[in-house]
């Protein structure tokens, strides 16, 4: 070999050897992801960025499908796009996937792959690859913001129009669309400039108005403008409108403007309404003229009028006031109404109490006076003693209970509370039992079921007492043979409906519409003060929103009241007060809870 050919292929090797240090020091010190791959998509080389950013060692990832770092459902993308690289050596092709780090995280890449020989000319894969999570979120991100930019400039009642820095039409919310006649999305993204093959825009006189005054122009010049009023007709369709535009160039965080925004309405019915008002300003300033002297007399006359108002006004007043000084003494009157019925009811309960206390005193004295003859007999024992010391207190438990009964009675109740009628009716009954019972006046109470209303229970029961109290009267009086009171429970619809019913033969026609006046009395001034039946329709309803009604029945009167009544009801217990139930078979069932030394009182009262 001639010395000059030797000279020739060292300066050639030497060539060579620096190309190549020169590319390995690219290929390991590029921080960019680097993968050359067979022609069956095995990985030849990889740089050792690549192989830290995906958590591998360079030794791990060598002969290995590249299909490892690529999650299962991108597999057969990947395959289809490096055999499209294979297929066409001379093109440069471009894609996004994902791919998989070794402890499974995934990250979006983008690479640049092309197919290349090597020395020996065999088909490679050289594969560029660059993570973009980063900026795949922040696309992601701007998307969402975008879409709800795009949700809220559709509901909104303004039309918005975005445009960028070169009058690129970029965007138009529905309302802008309609306003300015394009079918749904239409063909707006126009130059500003093209507009003018679309749009002829004047002022109020029909004046062209110049491209760069249009409101999108004077945005982007950088204006800040509030209700630009024009008129915008479309060439092609005719359609017209007046609109009110405002506009504002947006700058980025530099202070450099990138966008500009216009809002505008659609005032072409304002527009009208302000000629239509213009009109009918001049027509009333004329009428306003022509009637300015007959204005002058009016006021005279309606000066006089106003002063007899005036007058008017003041005496309404006066007898407004007299009015209310009227109302404010019937109230008073009503409430010491209310006081005389509950202080003539307190006045027959005492009676009630000496006669409900007549026979356990007497019982009392009875056993006190066989304590001493037991004694004196010698027959004294301590069994007997304590016997006797029992059944004493036992009595003497009656009475004080006898005492709570008739002091709850007159505890009167400020607030509306839910009670049982059947408790109040039985709580009544047992105030007048001895009452009845030495009159011989037998009462018979019948429930079909328990309601329970909103109101005053010490006031339903004064009802109660003074109706049963009227019974009573009118029994004794007419010195019925077999005295009846019958008191029955039910409900109608949603009323709870309560009747009293005696056989005393009833009221008489001629005082029969005036039984609820107050102060009627047919039991003389000594014993009746006449405000008890008048009271007690008050109380029912007025105080609890119901009715108190009486008729004329077989044999007497019947009382019924009728109060609304709350949806749920409570069972409660008959045995729990001393008054007689209606038993199975119709006959008189004793049902109170007395002592049995009281048995024979009871058994002489059925007799």
């Amino acid at each position: 070999m001639s010395k000059p050919k030797r000279s020739r292929r060292r300066n050639d090797n030497r060539a060579l050897s620096f190309s190549e240090a020169r590319y390995r020091a690219l290929f390991e010190q590029n921080p960019t992801m680097i993968v050359t791959l067979d022609a069956e998509l095995r990985m030849l080389s990889v740089n050792p960025s690549c192989a830290s950013q995906l958590g591998y060692r360079v030794d791990e990832m060598k002969r290995q499908s590249v299909l490892m770092l690529f999650p299962q459902y991108e597999h057969a993308a990947v395959i289809d796009q490096l055999q499209k690289c294979l297929e066409n050596p001379d093109q440069v092709y471009h894609w996004q996937f994902h791919k998989v780090r070794k402890n499974g995280d995934r990250l979006w890449v983008e690479e640049t792959a092309q197919a290349v020989h090597d020395l020996e000319g065999a088909l490679n894969l050289l594969v560029v690859c660059q993570d973009i999570t980063e900026r795949k979120r922040a696309e992601e991100e701007r998307e969402q913001l975008l879409l709800q930019l795009e949700a809220v400039l559709d509901n909104i009642n303004e039309g918005v129009m975005i445009s960028d820095l070169e009058g690129n039409v970029l965007n138009m919310n529905k309302e802008a669309l309609a306003m300015h006649g394009y079918e749904g999305s239409g063909n707006f993204r126009r130059q500003l400039s093209e507009y003018q093959d679309v749009f002829e825009v004047t002022d109020f006189a029909g004046v062209p108005v110049p491209l760069e005054q249009w409101p999108l122009a004077r945005a982007l010049r950088g204006e800040r403008f509030i209700d630009y009023e024009i008129c915008v007709r479309r060439k092609d369709t005719g359609k017209f409108l007046v609109g009110s535009y405002s506009g504002a160039p947006v700058p980025n965080k530099s202070g450099e403007i990138i966008l500009s925004v216009v809002t505008m309405r659609d005032i072409s019915e304002l527009k009208r309404a302000r000629e239509e008002l213009q009109r009918d300003k001049v027509w009333l300033e004329q009428k306003v003229e022509e009637r300015t002297a007959d204005l002058r007399d009016t006021i005279a006359s309606l000066r006089d009028e106003v002063n007899e108002r005036i007058r008017v006004q003041r005496a309404l007043e006066a007898e407004t006031g007299e009015r209310y000084r009227m109302e404010q003494e019937l109230r008073e009157k009503e409430l010491l109404l209310l006081q005389q019925s509950r202080l003539a009811a307190m006045g027959e309960m005492i009676g009630n109490i000496a006669h409900q206390w007549r026979q356990p005193l007497n019982i009392l004295g009875l056993l006190a006076q066989d304590l001493a003859m037991t004694h004196k007999s010698g027959n004294f024992t301590i069994e007997y003693l304590d016997g006797t010391t029992k059944k004493m207190l036992e009595t003497i438990n009656h009475m004080s209970r006898t005492i709570d009964d008739f002091r709850n009675f007159f505890v009167a109740g400020k607030q509306k509370v839910d009670f049982s009628i059947a408790e109040v009716v039985q709580q009544t009954l047992s105030l007048l039992e001895v009452s009845l019972s030495n009159l011989q006046i037998r009462t018979t109470l019948v429930s079909d079921c328990d309601a329970v209303v909103n109101g005053y229970p010490s006031e339903y029961a004064q009802v109660l007492l003074n109706i049963l109290g009227n019974a009573k009267d009118a029994l004794v009086a007419r010195h019925v043979a077999d005295p009846t009171i019958r008191i029955e429970i039910g409900k109608e619809g949603d009323l709870s409906v309560v009747t009293i019913t005696d056989n005393a033969g009833g009221i008489p026609d001629e005082i029969f519409d005036k039984i609820f006046d107050p102060y009627f009395t047919t039991k003389g001034p000594d014993r009746g003060t006449g405000v008890g039946l008048y009271m007690s329709r008050t109380i029912i309803e007025r105080n609890m929103g119901g009715s108190l009604t009486v008729q004329n029945v077989a044999g007497g009167a019947q009382f019924r009241i009728a109060v609304q009544c709350r949806p749920v009801e409570v069972q409660v217990d008959a045995t729990s007060t001393g008054v007689e139930a209606l038993g199975a078979e119709g006959d008189h069932v004793r049902t109170d809870g007395l002592p049995m030394l009281f048995a024979g009182v009871w058994e002489r009262h059925e007799s």
